[in-house]
């Protein structure tokens, strides 16, 4: 069985939406529980309660702490008022994604509103689980999409460009780990959407990337930006969302999981630990160099990291460190299993030591 998802019901970006976001917001439902960022809620908040106000949304916001883990979940669904006809998460892709869990739990549809483009989490049924410190756990499909995400060109120009480049680490994943998924299923149609998007995504993050991180360095809503952003939720998101488990993220985010092992880590973004692993599974895969050194050479003209020490750990990993990584890597719940083939420990540790 084959399940497709592809998206968002409705996804619209426009510069100032939060302006009129009440407009769209009122066409789901006029009792809101918002989940928000402590930081996101503060940007977004101001431009977002006047339209609420205009068209009579009730409306109660909860600060989310910090970390998509089923503790939070629990606390936020706890504290969810009697009445709410829609959920909606503000912020980055961990905000989002305890928003959604809190939704699929009590079965009430839920909005996006991303403030950052860090990962495709606004557009995909799924949420990544971690411990509350930040370890990975697993990830939970859920039976619904947002029924709407609204991204704000102002905000996301505003926004941290550190968090834009993370974005990019991620989707560019979505080519790499797509085309291994897919071997054997590339006749299928719904896995030939999904490499479509997954080439989409490929070729207009070549394009405009490196435009794009100078003007969001310039805190400018460009051409450029709209181009990554829209690359970053909507067309990451239909890469799994048409191609399922068959262009589903597999070794790249699979290291990523191992290396939340390393202390280190945890202050660098879920992107840019993505596109680590990118290269790692460059080496699983027994690419040729020339495609590895050309990866390589386009992080260095952005500014993704290619090894542990641009990751923030300024130290050589032990052996055993290395074998706690591709373990938790190799997990039942990591994406290393949508793999094609066996993938083992020395396999892991053999291709991080290449990269390093």
């Amino acid at each position: 069985m084959h399940i497709s998802m592809a998206s968002t019901n409705a996804y619209v970006q426009e510069q100032g939406l939060m302006k009129k976001a009440g407009e769209w917001l009122i066409k789901y439902g006029k009792n809101l529980f918002i989940v928000g960022g402590k930081t996101a809620w503060s940007k977004v908040s101001v431009v977002l309660e006047p339209s609420l106000k205009e068209y009579e949304i009730a409306y109660e916001v909860a600060i989310f702490a910090g970390e998509s883990s089923y503790e939070e979940v629990d606390r936020l669904q706890k504290i969810v008022p009697h009445g709410v006809d829609l959920i909606v998460g503000v912020g980055g892709g961990k905000a989002i994604d305890a928003a959604k869990a809190v939704a699929a739990k009590l079965g009430i549809p839920y909005v996006a509103i991303p403030t950052v483009a860090g990962t495709c989490a606004c557009v995909t049924p799924l949420s990544v689980m971690y411990t509350p410190d930040g370890v990975f756990i697993d990830f939970i499909s859920h039976p619904q999409n947002s029924i709407l995400t609204l991204v704000d060109g102002d905000i996301i120009a505003d926004s941290p460009v550190s968090y834009m480049l993370s974005g990019i680490g991620d989707t560019l994943a979505k080519w790499y780990e797509g085309i291994v998924c897919a071997r054997g299923h590339e006749d299928h149609v719904p896995t030939k959407l999904g490499l479509a998007a997954a080439r989409i995504c490929l070729e207009t993050l070549t394009e405009y990337s490196e435009v794009a991180i100078k003007d969001m360095n310039a805190k400018t809503p460009s051409y450029a930006v709209q181009q990554i952003t829209d690359t970053i939720f909507l067309s990451a998101g239909a890469v799994g969302g048409f191609g399922n488990q068959n262009t589903r993220a597999c070794a790249a985010h699979g290291v990523h999981d191992g290396l939340t092992a390393v202390k280190e880590t945890h202050q660098m973004m879920h992107g840019m630990k993505v596109a680590y692993g990118i290269i790692a599974l460059l080496y699983i895969d027994k690419q040729p160099s020339e495609e590895i050194e050309r990866v390589k050479s386009f992080y260095r003209k952005i500014g993704l990291p290619t090894s542990l020490l641009e990751l923030g750990v300024k130290r050589k990993l032990t052996d055993e460190e290395l074998s706690k990584i591709a373990h938790l890597a190799l997990s039942p719940t990591s994406f290393m299993r949508f793999m094609p083939y066996p993938v083992s420990a020395a396999m892991i540790t053999e291709a991080m030591k290449k990269t390093e």
